[in-house]
């Protein structure tokens, strides 16, 4: 009996399943064209050329004035160091999320940008439409040649709920196509279609280019070319090439970790930090997070702005581990594993090295403290040398994406394996509406965020324009981290200071910022002629200023506002 019996359309329509794409170079090109559409769909133009009021609020205006610091300042060493921010000991810019790989010969021409320019909105066009090249390159080589199956398959990885969520947040954290390379890398090596040193080669630069982007994507995509390297010693007799091949991806690495200042006397490692355990992933984020599947007792309010439920944020800090993939992909995954068990399980005895390392990954993201909504199911105290170690990438619930990735992989690969080309077109057209209707309120916050107009800013009042002009540094008490708003009290103050090339005695910088009490030292000093300072509200008093500095001091040179005490310059 003909399968097809229920499609009578078939034999009109071969010519359409039968459109296939011509090599790996056409695919990319496909992707790149999808991918730019999308991007231009998704966000608006103003957002992306720079000029949305998004750019001036939250953590994408932290990292506006950071890079503004940064490329207001000389050059120094290591060439990634600015003593505007942190003022006067300095930071390493790349711990304040500007893309040091965008950010280094931005600062070369700045003499010719505009004051305002930055390049986040371009590097989310970038950071979609390489997810386009890389999905799609990725999906031709597990045999997705067919014109019918590129294109939504490549759409279907352009809506990863977890890049959308983060495209109004971390910009750094939108570039994907990282860990999708590293995963075309590990299939490239596994089936020796390229020399196996040019693949090396091709990883170092990969390393690289993740490690000046964010580090958390460098620490994402080098456990999946061990995985390569190992699974490809296993089946293809390279044992003897791990170790020169780990050195070789290896070494750049570490060169760039001096070179730049990652490394430094008080940072030992790139992403220090202290939380792990907080900002895990909830056991229920990849069910939750969408816009069909809402289970009350799982899910929580907390950070999503839209009408999705968000998933259970058990510690505060799980909102770093949104991790949903998304009504399509994961009733495909779980059709997969009913009805294809045998392959499932073939495909994780033949990728032995990749299964452990998203193994690895996935137990990394859930940390020590197992959350399932809000029950706490497994809490294992570390050994404090391997809670040091775990703290450096601390939002851990992050390493999920490569998982969640591989397990799209499987689906779509699942799909096609299917005998009757109709039914694998219609089942990979079902994952794709099902991820589009799904991710639908996501998508509409991320919008709505991107098109929120420019708030009301110091930089646009007289008042504090005429008073900034005249000061030589600005400093605020308490510093970020030692009491003061992240948002409310030091970014207004941290955009009035950098785009008016005032140096900064604070910022609002993931790592590396100095202690409290270091930063109090000033007190000693005085009141510097020529700065200004400013004392928040909430923390300091009259009286407790007049203690510090003695009441005419005080009273001839600061005024008191609903802000706080400024004196000055």
């Amino acid at each position: 009996m003909n399968p097809f019996i229920f499609f009578p359309f078939q034999s009109q329509t071969k010519w359409l399943t039968d459109l296939k794409v011509g090599g790996s170079l056409m695919a990319a090109i496909v992707g790149a064209f999808v991918g730019f559409l999308f991007v231009l769909w998704l966000l608006p133009v103003d957002f992306l050329l720079g000029k949305s009021g998004s750019w001036w609020i939250g953590d994408p205006g932290s990292h506006v004035s950071a890079l503004r610091a940064f490329l207001n300042d000389i050059w120094r060493l290591p060439p990634l160091n600015t003593i505007n921010l942190n003022y006067p000991e300095g930071i390493n810019i790349a711990f304040a999320d500007i893309i040091p790989v965008a950010a280094l010969p931005t600062k070369v021409i700045s003499p010719w940008l505009p004051d305002n320019f930055h390049y986040f909105g371009y590097w989310v066009v970038l950071a979609y439409t390489s997810q386009g090249v890389i999905s799609a390159c990725l999906l031709y080589q597990i045999d997705f040649k067919r014109l019918i199956w590129l294109v939504p398959g490549t759409v279907i990885f352009l809506l990863s709920p977890a890049m959308l969520f983060r495209v109004n947040a971390h910009i750094a954290l939108t570039t994907h196509a990282y860990i999708l390379c590293a995963l075309l890398i590990y299939i490239l090596q596994i089936r020796q279609q390229w020399n196996f040193w040019n693949l090396v080669y091709t990883q170092a630069v990969l390393g690289c280019l993740s490690l000046l982007t964010h580090p958390y994507l460098y620490a994402m995509i080098f456990p999946v070319f061990a995985a390569g390297l190992i699974d490809c010693a296993r089946c293809n007799g390279h044992s003897m090439k791990i170790v020169p091949a780990l050195l070789l991806a290896i070494i750049p690495i570490m060169i760039l970790l001096l070179t730049l200042g990652y490394i430094n006397g008080k940072q030992v490692l790139p992403a220090g930090g202290s939380g792990y355990g907080t900002h895990s992933m909830n056991l229920v984020s990849p069910f939750i997070g969408g816009g069909i599947i809402d289970i009350p007792i799982w899910t929580t309010n907390k950070y999503m702005l839209c009408d999705a439920p968000a998933p259970y944020d058990a510690t505060g800090g799980q909102y770093e581990g949104y991790n949903h993939l998304g009504l399509g992909v994961l009733a495909a995954f779980l059709a997969t594993i009913v009805l294809r068990w045998r392959w499932v399980l073939g495909f994780f005895y033949r990728n032995i090295g990749l299964s452990i390392i998203m193994l690895g990954l996935f137990f990394y993201a859930i940390s020590n403290r197992i959350y399932f909504a809000d029950q706490l199911l497994i809490s294992i105290e570390l050994p404090r040398y391997v809670n040091s170690l775990a703290d450096q990438f601390r939002s851990s619930g992050r390493f999920f994406w490569p998982v969640a990735y591989v397990i799209t992989l499987i689906v779509l690969k699942s799909i096609i394996k299917i005998q009757s080309k109709w039914v694998a077109t219609l089942c990979i057209a079902f994952v794709m509406i099902a991820q589009i209707v799904d991710t639908t309120p996501l998508r509409n916050m991320t919008r709505l965020v991107a098109s929120r107009p420019i708030p009301n800013l110091l930089l646009d009042d007289p008042w504090w324009q005429n008073r900034i002009q005249k000061t030589d540094a600005l400093y605020v008490f308490p510093t970020f981290g030692c009491g003061a708003r992240t948002y409310e009290d030091i970014l207004p103050l941290q955009q009035l200071a950098t785009f008016n090339h005032i140096p900064f005695n604070t910022g609002t910088i993931a790592r590396d910022y100095s202690p409290c009490a270091e930063k109090e030292s000033v007190f000693e000093l005085g009141l510097k002629k020529g700065c200004m300072y400013i004392f928040l509200a909430d923390h300091y008093t009259k009286k407790s200023l007049n203690e510090l500095f003695g009441q005419k001091v005080i009273e001839s040179r600061c005024i008191f506002l609903d802000l706080g005490c400024i004196c000055g310059p």
